[in-house]
């Protein structure tokens, strides 16, 4: 790995970690347990 990855590695730590925190929150915020699957449920069908 020559000098011009190990710099480009370093200033695109930035930018994913900003675009990883809204997935983060989401992840932590979700409350899971309410969730159920709506496989063959047509209103879910028709929503989507």
């Amino acid at each position: 790995m020559n000098m011009y990855n190990k710099t480009a590695l370093w200033l695109s730590l930035p930018a994913l970690l900003l675009l990883a925190v809204p997935f983060v929150t989401l992840i932590s915020v979700t409350h899971w347990g309410h969730l159920r699957l709506t496989w063959g449920d047509k209103d879910a069908i028709v929503t989507s």
